[in-house]
C-alpha cells in the first residue's frame, strides 16, 4: 500500500446554521493530484468546499 502523502477533505454545509451535511477524506499521492481533484469536485458540486492537507507519510 502506498503511503498517504496528501488528503483531500471535502465538505458541504447547508442551512442558516451552516450545518455540515457531508465530510469526506480521500487519500491522494501528490499535491498536484489533490488540487486537480479538488477542482473537479468543485466543478461537479459548486457548493462543496475542499482543502488539501499533507497526510501521514507512512502508515
Amino acid at each position: 500500500m502506498e503511503p498517504i502523502t496528501w488528503l483531500i477533505i471535502t465538505w458541504a454545509t447547508y442551512g442558516a446554521h451552516r450545518t455540515t451535511a457531508a465530510l469526506e477524506k480521500v487519500p491522494q499521492t501528490s499535491r498536484d493530484q489533490c488540487e486537480a481533484n479538488a477542482t473537479l469536485i468543485k466543478a461537479w458540486q459548486p457548493k462543496a468546499s475542499t482543502i488539501c492537507i499533507e497526510g501521514l507519510g507512512t502508515l
